[in-house]
């Protein structure tokens, strides 16, 4: 029968690619990276690279009610997987304000997660309390954890 997490396990273990989507997005992105080391790490990477700071909104970060749901069993924090989990082969971007209706005719299940800011704001996470707290990195495959 349909184990309940089935889903969850086959996104894990082959991710479908939004390949497609890439080349759709690129004329108006002004950077663009895939999620595959976890949203933190790759927010950090897009604002050492572009030379700017960012906010994050915790509350805006889509986790599906499978995982909500997993992490509640499991005792863990959804957002610390979605912010630090990897392979999800999702894209993260950013495009000006003005191209944001473009992009809405270019795209389907495109989420608004955050702002870039000017690289003095540094990089942070708008906690659902309100609270602004350095953005965490997640998983680094040159410095990975330390047991």
């Amino acid at each position: 029968g349909h184990q309940p997490g089935h889903d969850l396990w086959q996104k894990h273990i082959a991710p479908r690619s939004r390949a497609d989507l890439g080349p759709r997005i690129a004329p108006i992105a002004n950077a663009m990276i895939d999620i595959s080391d976890g949203l933190g790490a790759e927010t950090h990477h897009i604002c050492t690279a572009s030379d700017v700071g960012a906010v994050l909104y915790a509350d805006a970060i889509p986790v599906q009610l499978q995982v909500r749901a997993a992490a509640d069993k499991l005792g863990a924090d959804p957002l610390q997987w979605a912010l630090s989990g990897g392979e999800d082969f999702e894209l993260l971007f950013s495009i000006a304000p003005a191209n944001v209706e473009r992009l809405a005719d270019m795209a389907e299940q495109v989420h608004e997660v955050g702002r870039v800011l000017p690289r003095s704001e540094g990089v942070t996470l708008l906690t659902a309390d309100g609270e602004s707290v350095h953005l965490p990195k997640g998983y680094d495959h040159f410095n990975p954890p330390v047991a």
